[in-house]
């Protein structure tokens, strides 16, 4: 599940649940705004609703994901971000991406 508010998360993990779909594990977005000029992460929204709702809900707690506008940018134009290695979006990805695949 990809949460943007922790009740919002919960209303997916139940629909997970109901419907016997797989859960992997859940990711907060919108953790932080990278700032398209200097690329410091900053918080907007506050940090740590899907880490909580992830321990209330006893489901694997992926990664917190921020908001970037570049990268933003980059995939519009249909460009790969393996040139955008520096965001911290992309690390969050990364990390969450090596969290999935596990050997």
């Amino acid at each position: 599940a990809v949460v943007s508010t922790q009740s919002t998360g919960l209303r997916q993990v139940t629909f997970c649940k109901k419907t016997n779909a797989n859960v992997l594990g859940i990711i907060e977005t919108m953790s932080g705004f990278v700032c398209p000029n200097c690329s410091d992460c900053g918080l907007l929204f506050g940090k740590g609703g899907g880490k909580r709702l992830a321990e209330y809900c006893n489901i694997e707690f992926l990664g917190y994901v921020p908001i970037d506008p570049n990268l933003s940018r980059l995939l519009d134009r249909g460009e790969l971000f393996k040139n955008f290695q520096s965001s911290a979006s992309i690390q969050s990805y990364t990390e969450i991406t090596k969290k999935l695949i596990k050997p």
